[in-house]
């Protein structure tokens, strides 16, 4: 049968245009706090502090000038924001970067800091700092690795160099004493250190801008996820095959983007790519549904955004449906704070700082109490939570797969499971979350489809059936009103109608194909 096709995702270019917002922004921080810092480092330098007694030692140790250590420091930088610009998740990052750079070497020169040092004559001390930095914080891969390049080592670097340099300058500029270290005709000579003094004059201004530089550059030099997606579904409604759909379309989206799927996940999509045309789901060890005291972490990350880019983890924890129960509600609700002077709020805090244990793959064994706390905590600390509603529970029959409707509970009360769970996130004190309303196994809503009298397409027929007529709104109101959504994400596999009506069970069609799962991905990066 033939399947409608998924529409485009219709809110990308408004994501761009605040992205572009953001990037404005960002340069106008950039404008108005590099020189104040610049300012404050360069008035550090010439009190002859700290900075300048360490850097002055270091050069008598070294047998070096003052101007081959600069240069030699400004070639290293260079070569680091290089290959920061090659990043494929930094580069917008490095051009800031680059930015804040020329704005601070202006400044120091106009402060007579950085002057006179005769680049030209000195090209091969800057080449040196340059190649040396280049290939020892990654530059080689070039040559020996296909794109796209991330050079984690090289954020790191310079977010300790612009950290240290700043936070070092501040406490230089507005703590003085008398050195220890006296430089006397270009040598050091000790003394004892017998006045400190603190200078309050500009602090405030100074510590906020400071701080605003630290904070943007471990914001940009992180290639930790910065949004984590959860997904929840009862028994038999599809956790696994939501799964392996949305792992297809990010790897058929993005193939430059490396997913890092857990090894279920790869074992999974692995069967399903491979799997005979007789084969339906569930016939195997990876298709089939989850037993109790067991659950497997079907995880790989996607990346959003085109100009500040980002990683997403996505975590399916395919467990036994049955865990999603009112004992699954309690712990949500003893887990997410409601007071920030309660305890709940410090061990959120903390968890939130350190980061959640990370999940064993695989576990077989395990108690409910020990699947619901472990489910119970990844809720909590989610930033955006799919919540899956069967297709098959939505309409009068279901032509095959009616197995999966033996055990799994009725639809009203599964909802209001749903229902107990964000209404309790909601009254916390936890960050407001976005919330996903996913169809699976659309493929039953299509039969009805076929049979009503409409213009219009699938995918917007179901929403206006689902949110909009009297018989969705009767089914999913309560849902649909705690969640505040304005919008649901139906999800299937193209099916071979009549192999799956004379198997009693959905049969796919070969090569695997996947609809809705392209405009879902994009709503879960925030592009739609």
């Amino acid at each position: 049968m033939q399947y409608p096709q998924e529409p485009e995702a219709d809110h990308k270019g408004l994501a761009e245009f605040w992205e572009k917002v953001d990037l404005v922004f960002y340069l106008a921080i950039i404008a108005v706090v590099t020189p104040t810092v610049t300012r404050m480092v360069s008035a550090a330098w010439q009190s002859d502090g700290l900075i300048r007694t360490a850097v002055v030692t270091f050069e008598e140790l070294a047998g070096i000038s003052h101007g081959e250590f600069v240069l030699f420091g400004l070639g290293a930088y260079a070569g680091l924001v290089a290959l920061l610009l090659l990043d494929d998740i930094k580069r917008i990052q490095g051009v800031l970067l680059a930015v804040a750079s020329a704005i601070s070497v202006t400044v120091f020169r106009s402060n007579g800091v950085l002057y006179p040092l005769y680049p030209v004559e000195n090209a091969p001390v800057i080449a040196a700092g340059f190649a040396a930095s280049f290939l020892l914080a990654g530059g080689r891969r070039l040559r020996s690795n296909n794109p796209p390049y991330e050079f984690r080592a090289v954020t790191t670097a310079l977010f300790w160099v612009v950290a240290g340099i700043v936070t070092i300058g501040f406490v230089d500029h507005h703590l003085v004493y008398t050195s220890g270290e006296a430089l006397v005709d270009g040598h050091m000579q000790v003394a004892a250190i017998n006045q400190v003094r603190f200078v309050g004059e500009g602090l405030f201004t100074d510590f906020i801008a400071a701080s605003v530089l630290v904070t943007g550059a471990y914001l940009f030099t992180g290639y930790k996820a910065q949004r984590d997606v959860f997904v929840v579904g009862v028994q038999r409604a599809g956790k696994t095959m939501l799964a392996a759909a949305l792992n297809i379309a990010a790897d058929e989206s993005a193939r430059n983007t490396r997913l890092s799927p857990s090894g279920p996940l790869s074992a999974l999509v692995g069967s399903l790519r491979g799997g005979e045309d007789e084969d339906g789901f569930g016939g195997d060890g990876y298709t089939g549904p989850t037993e109790k005291g067991e659950y497997h972490l079907h995880q790989f990350r996607t990346r959003a955004g085109e100009l500040f880019k980002e990683y997403i983890q996505v975590d399916v924890l395919d467990y036994a449906g049955e865990y999603v129960d009112e004992n699954l509600v309690e712990y949500v609700k003893a887990f997410a704070p409601d007071s920030r002077l309660s305890l709940q709020w410090l061990v959120y805090t903390y968890e939130s700082v350190r980061g959640l244990p990370d999940l064993p793959e695989k576990a077989e064994g395990l108690d409910s109490d020990e699947i619901q706390r472990v489910m119970a905590k990844q809720i909590v600390h989610s930033d955006t939570l799919c919540v899956i509603v069967d297709a098959g529970s939505l309409v009068p029959e279901v032509p095959y797969g009616e197995g999966d409707y033996d055990t799994q509970d009725d639809l009203a009360s599964y909802l209001d499971t749903y229902v107990q769970l964000i209404r309790h996130l909601d009254q916390s004190m936890l960050d407001e979350k976005e919330v996903v309303l996913v169809v699976t196994k659309a493929d039953y809503l299509y039969q009805l489809y076929r049979t009503v009298d409409t213009r219009l397409p699938f995918f917007d027929w179901v929403n206006y059936h689902l949110l909009e007529s009297l018989e969705g709104r009767e089914k999913l109101g309560a849902l649909v009103n705690q969640a505040q959504v304005d919008r649901v994400y139906p999800v299937y596999y193209d099916l071979d109608h009549d192999a799956s009506l004379a198997e009693g069970e959905p049969v796919p069609e070969r090569p695997i194909d996947v609809n809705g799962a392209q405009s879902l991905l994009q709503r879960i990066k925030g592009d739609a």
